[in-house]
């Protein structure tokens, strides 16, 4: 182990190069020089504040300026507020061509160093030769025994009805190292305020714990309880139009609402009757928003008659209220082509309602909606000829 003598001896030894030899490097041209330099913490943010026994980093930041690659070192010393040298630092790197670098250098601060402003001095060789020396300055102050206090602002001791909550708390002073520890599980680290995800109902109890740079330790914890609701519900069922031809598409639209506490993700099935015409998937619903689906319902080799149209949604995990789940709204009437007394089968009777009320238009009082099979509001040839192409068809 070095001498504390020994220390101060090689820092000597190293101002007096960075004060003769920096002429020298200037003879042979600086290719690398210091771009900043200053106290800082362990990842780079500046600080000047360090109590007796601590760290403190230093944050440098060199440029070559050549077309070729580098080899250089680093020294960092520094000096109390009485210049006594109280520690240094090297490091040896090749800086790439036309390149900007950044490192993060440290030296401890011994109990025996005085407390005030201390001086730091960085020193560039490439080859041997000095070619560029910093300076900044930082305070030392005395051993810090008190833990860092943390103040938690979320969460709270409530209950939360989602299955997320922000993370959020002060604390007094910069940390060297932050964590939580949710319901006892390991610690997870945290450089800043977070959020908690993929919460489940139940009660939790969340501890923070903070390390400064002296090594004191700080913790706070609160309990909180998440309460989650899945309720989903079929608000609306439209069908159109609500009487057509046997292999004609009815257009269905269905929507419907995320009542609970939580995103939920689920399918939407459409029933004629109890034949299942089509299942859509809505993904990911927000809390309390709508969505609405449309759904295109193909006739062909249906039966004629009523059909009685329902839409379903199925239920989420942990779904309790699932009355609202189907919405039964509105009756579709299906009848075949010709078929126009609604009898299964496209016979003389048919023919008759379009016959006896030949020429008759819209307004007319012998005009009868149902003979006028084209729908144009006048009874004429195109009319029988769309009967009578179905002649004796049944379904």
């Amino acid at each position: 182990m070095l001498t504390r003598q020994f220390i101060v001896f090689a820092l000597l030894l190293l101002l007096l190069s960075l004060e003769f030899g920096v002429l020298a490097g200037a003879d042979v041209g600086a290719d690398v020089l210091i771009i900043d330099f200053f106290s800082c913490d362990r990842f780079g943010v500046a600080l000047d504040y360090f109590p007796l026994e601590t760290t403190v980093y230093f944050n440098i930041s060199l440029r070559n300026l050549a077309s070729d690659p580098k080899n250089v070192t680093i020294n960092v010393s520094v000096l109390d507020v009485t210049s006594v040298p109280i520690g240094l630092d090297e490091l040896n790197t090749i800086i790439p061509q036309n390149a900007t670098e950044q490192y993060i250098m440290s030296v401890f601060i011994p109990k025996w160093a005085r407390l005030g402003y201390a001086t730091a001095y960085a020193s560039v060789f490439v080859e041997g030769t000095l070619v560029d020396g910093e300076s900044t300055q930082f305070y030392i102050g005395p051993t810090d025994l008190a833990p860092p206090v943390i103040n938690f602002l979320s969460p709270e001791n409530v209950t939360y009805e989602s299955n997320s909550v922000p993370l959020v708390f002060t604390v007094d002073e910069r940390p060297y190292w932050m964590g939580y520890s949710l319901n006892y599980q390991e610690n997870v680290t945290v450089r800043r305020n977070s959020t908690l995800t993929r919460l489940v109902h139940g009660q939790y109890n969340i501890i923070v714990y903070v390390n400064d740079s002296s090594g004191n330790m700080g913790f706070s914890q609160v309990y909180f309880t998440i309460l989650l609701i899945h309720d989903i519900a079929v608000t609306d069922l439209q069908c159109s139009p609500l009487k057509i031809l046997i292999g004609e598409l009815v257009n269905i639209s269905v929507s419907v609402q995320n009542e609970g506490t939580i995103n939920e993700t689920f399918s939407v099935s459409i029933y004629a009757n109890t034949t299942i015409i089509e299942t859509l998937t809505v993904t990911n619903l927000s809390v309390g928003d709508n969505s609405t689906l449309g759904f295109a319902w193909n006739t062909t080799g249906m039966k004629r008659g009523n059909h009685t149209m329902s839409a379903y949604a199925a239920p989420v995990l942990g779904e309790t209220d699932t009355g609202d789940n189907t919405l039964v709204d509105g009756t579709v009437a299906l009848r075949c082509p010709g078929d126009l007394n609604n009898d299964g089968v496209v016979d003389i009777a048919d023919v008759i309602l379009v016959t006896a009320v030949y020429r008759s238009k819209c307004g007319d009082p012998e005009y009868r909606l149902v003979s006028d099979v084209i729908e144009d509001c006048i009874i004429d040839i195109a009319d029988v000829v769309a009967v009578t192409t179905h002649y004796r068809e049944t379904c």
